[in-house]
């Protein structure tokens, strides 16, 4: 049986995604930040899958700490993974910080998947045929991107900064792809389309026509 990890799996793109995989006859890890929002997931998607195979890790991506935690917690008990979903995302509509210290969406987006994603490649090296999915967004096409100034702290904008974020992480995925070339582990990029999740309330008014 193939392992799946599938960040931010309790809800919307996550959800869909750990269903879907769990359907095909994954072993399906989820990571979310809620045990009871994570518990209510789980015991709806071994219902609707069939499959038993469905389990909980709890990780904050706003925190370095959580992550490392929670990775070591998936390295010991999983040595082989099959496939890594970089879903879990942040749509803030005021400026945040991550415990340490990132603009909340940066923080989450892109250096929380970063940091997992480089904890967890051993175990990915490790199956015979490997693959990196990273959610990212058309939103990237509204990030004004300063490599010398990556988290500006004299303005806050919605659209701006959560663009940066994705942004990031297409050129995060187009970098690990090149430096996976000689292994057995792909890396893709998606954009999932305008999808009615519970992230960012209100971005109707805020993303109408700009996609």
């Amino acid at each position: 049986m193939k392992t799946a990890v599938v960040t931010g799996a309790n809800t919307g793109v996550g959800y869909e995604t750990a269903l879907g995989l769990a359907k095909q006859k994954f072993e399906v890890i989820m990571l979310c930040r809620s045990q009871e929002k994570g518990e209510k997931a789980q015991k709806e998607i071994i219902k609707k899958s069939g499959n038993k195979h469905v389990f909980l890790v709890l990780g904050d991506l706003a925190s370095l700490e959580s992550i490392k935690k929670a990775a070591g917690m998936i390295i010991e008990q999983y040595p082989i993974i099959d496939v890594l979903v970089n879903n879990a995302g942040v749509f803030a509509l005021k400026k945040e910080y991550t415990e340490d210290g990132f603009e909340k969406m940066t923080g989450v987006n892109y250096i929380g998947h970063f940091y997992l994603t480089q904890l967890l490649l051993p175990n990915l090296k490790k199956a015979k045929s490997a693959r990196i999915v990273v959610v990212s967004s058309n939103g990237y096409k509204m990030a004004r991107f300063d490599l010398s100034n990556l988290q500006p702290e004299s303005k806050f904008s919605i659209i701006g900064n959560y663009g940066r974020s994705k942004m990031m992480t297409l050129l995060f995925a187009r970098e690990l792809s090149d430096r996976l070339s000689d292994t057995a582990i792909t890396v893709n990029a998606l954009h999932p389309g305008a999808v009615a999740t519970s992230m960012g309330v209100s971005r109707n008014r805020i993303w109408k026509n700009r996609l």
